[in-house]
């Protein structure tokens, strides 16, 4: 019975925001996300893509803080990362291929695979 008890508080401490709210706050900020990405210059495309970690020795995001454990939920949930992929991805996309930034070379690399 206990266990019962504990693990929904466990749950909830996982997340900083109740379900609807972290699905809303996801929402919105993808949203502003892809307008930004949609209005950007092929040079603040480059300069957005420039800021994207390369490598695993970035430190993880802090569970304490707001935004580290908005961080921690995206990741951890498959629905929340279809919200930023869904709304995020097209323009993204669409704005690599305007600015050239798929090289044929790259293209044909992936091809011959």
């Amino acid at each position: 019975m206990a266990l019962g008890i504990t693990q929904p508080v466990r749950a909830q401490a996982a997340s900083p925001l109740p379900p609807e709210m972290m699905k809303s706050t996801i929402e919105q900020m993808s949203n502003s996300l892809a307008q930004y990405i949609s209005g950007a210059s092929c040079t603040d495309i480059a300069q957005l893509i420039k800021m994207l970690p390369t490598n695993a020795s970035n430190l993880a995001p802090d569970p304490n803080s707001i935004l580290g454990a908005v961080i921690l939920s995206v990741k951890n949930s498959p629905d929340l990362q279809s919200i930023i992929a869904s709304r995020v991805g097209p323009p993204l996309i669409g704005k690599v291929i305007e600015c050239n930034m798929i090289s044929p070379e790259l293209l044909f690399k992936v091809m011959s695979r």
